[in-house]
């Protein structure tokens, strides 16, 4: 039997230095001999095959290690199918990959879709703008009524004579196209928010759908003599109105609380002239007051003519119609 060592003297332990590793005990080789004589070991004739190279290397190290192929799955010579984590990502763009298309856009279009990829600021204080001229110097609804009806009369009046006198298809379609525009019949006009479109719903709006809309007359020369008389009452009403709009204050708070950056509209309409240095370009300044208003009698169409005054002084005048 093995006796135990005696026990070291505690000035024979605080000599001798630290041990470098802790030597195994007779129990834990013995241990460790009978561990790896239990697991089965490979046949000597089996040889690991070099794993197939990936066809994208990119890809493949983006993605996920992919699973050891199981019993019976295709060898390395049939097509790679791609990791399982490339069909949840985006495909790459390619380099040479073709601009938006604007095919069935105008002219217009492409270069305010420019303009907002490039110069989203500018093109804000454009629309804003446009917004604010718009709502102030666009003619009114009586105003587009008026043009409409004038635009019925031409109609009829360019109609071939006939015997019986009836009105043609094509005036009573445009009579209801019209009144289905204004929301005349529908209650669209009475319903709507601004007090002019349903003051105009009640007035002459139910007079054309009751008078050449729902019961129209049998006669062409009633029909037109009816259309007049709204034609007429319109254009008094509108003559009694002033023919000079003031522009809204939001329009001079607009331009004069931004920096300018709009140019001048009109600089660049002569096809012969020299290109303008970016420094001398002519932005807006402010707008006048007032914005003169024509009606052009044998068409009913309204206009206002605005004057805008640049950073250089220069006067430019435009209409709106």
């Amino acid at each position: 039997a093995a006796t135990p060592a005696p026990a070291a003297t505690p000035a024979a332990a605080a000599a001798a230095p630290p041990p470098v590793a802790p030597s195994p005990s007779i129990t834990t080789a013995v241990t460790k001999q009978e561990s790896a004589a239990a697991q089965p070991t490979p046949p000597a004739a089996v040889k690991a095959e070099p794993a197939a190279p990936q066809p994208d290397v990119t890809m493949a190290e983006a993605a996920p290690a992919a699973p050891a192929p199981a019993a019976g799955a295709p060898s390395a010579s049939s097509p790679a199918k791609p990791p399982v984590g490339a069909s949840a990502a985006a495909p790459a763009a390619a380099p040479d990959s073709p601009p938006p298309s604007f095919e069935g856009k105008g002219v217009a279009s492409r270069i305010l879709a420019a303009l907002r990829g490039s110069h989203p600021r500018l093109t804000a204080q454009v629309d804003a703008l446009c917004d604010a001229l718009e709502t102030s110097l666009l003619p009114t609804l009586t105003e587009r009524l008026l043009a409409a009806i004038h635009d019925v009369i031409a109609l009829a009046l360019g109609a071939p004579p006939s015997p019986p006198d009836t009105p043609p298809p094509a005036v009573l379609d445009s009579l209801k196209a019209l009144d289905r525009h204004f929301g005349f019949s529908s209650g669209a006009a009475a319903r709507a928010s601004s007090a002019d479109a349903r003051a105009l719903a009640a007035g002459w709006g139910s007079t054309l759908v009751r008078e050449c809309v729902a019961s129209p007359p049998p006669v062409l020369s009633e029909l037109l003599a009816r259309l007049d008389t709204i034609r007429a009452g319109l254009s008094a009403e509108l003559a009694s109105r002033p023919r000079t709009a003031q522009l809204e204050s939001t329009c001079w708070r607009l331009l004069l609380s931004q920096q300018p950056l709009v140019e001048m509209p009109g600089q660049y309409a002569a096809s012969d002239c020299e290109p303008i240095a970016p420094e001398t370009h002519e932005l807006i300044d402010r707008l006048e007051a007032g914005a003169v208003l024509t009606r052009d009698p044998a068409t009913g169409e309204t206009q206002r003519r605005l004057t805008i005054i640049s950073d250089s002084l220069t006067r430019r005048t435009f209409h709106v119609r």
